[in-house]
């Protein structure tokens, strides 16, 4: 009996048994995209351009349906940060990541963006459902998130924001 399915890159899950399968092979292929862009001698701006248009898109698809850990995040902004400044043991990649280059966004804060605009883009042709998700977000308490509303709920969790019945963060 099939327990998940993928769909447009997606895995959706059927029990509670969450395996990150694909998203692994995506965040590893992110780290060695900015392992490449290392080397290439271009200026921080290109760099950063880059890294926002190519790698954050194919490294955190679907990361919005399930919640990945605090690990992974900064696993890719201490990848970002050598590809952008090289390798200082003591620059911060979270820094690096927030407020070196505009434009650049850290790579948790572009999955909840990612998924609020999700969500956005719901409201416009199905208003009813997005505030049921809306509603489903603001109320869930569970420690275990399956699919966008609860991941978005956990993601705000981990940089202290929460979400209200509006809508509003």
């Amino acid at each position: 009996m099939k327990t998940s399915t993928k769909d447009l890159g997606y895995h959706i899950h059927y029990d509670k048994k969450i395996t990150l399968d694909e998203m692994k092979e995506r965040l590893q292929s992110g780290i060695q995209r900015c392992e490449k862009l290392h080397w290439i001698p271009i200026d921080v701006i290109s760099k950063a351009k880059f890294i926002q248009q190519s790698v954050w898109p194919a490294a955190l698809h679907a990361a919005g349906s399930q919640v990945l850990g605090k690990r992974h995040f900064r696993d890719l902004r201490r990848a970002a940060t050598k590809a952008l400044l090289g390798d200082h043991k003591h620059a911060s990649s979270f820094l690096a990541c927030s407020c070196l280059v505009s434009g650049l966004d850290d790579p948790l804060l572009y999955v909840v963006i990612q998924i609020v605009r999700s969500i956005r883009r719901l409201f416009a042709y199905f208003p009813e459902l997005a505030q049921q998700m809306v509603n489903f977000s603001v109320g869930f308490g569970g420690s275990v998130a399956f699919g966008p509303a609860a991941a978005l709920k956990k993601y705000l969790e981990i940089i202290k924001w929460e979400d209200h019945q509006d809508g509003s963060l």
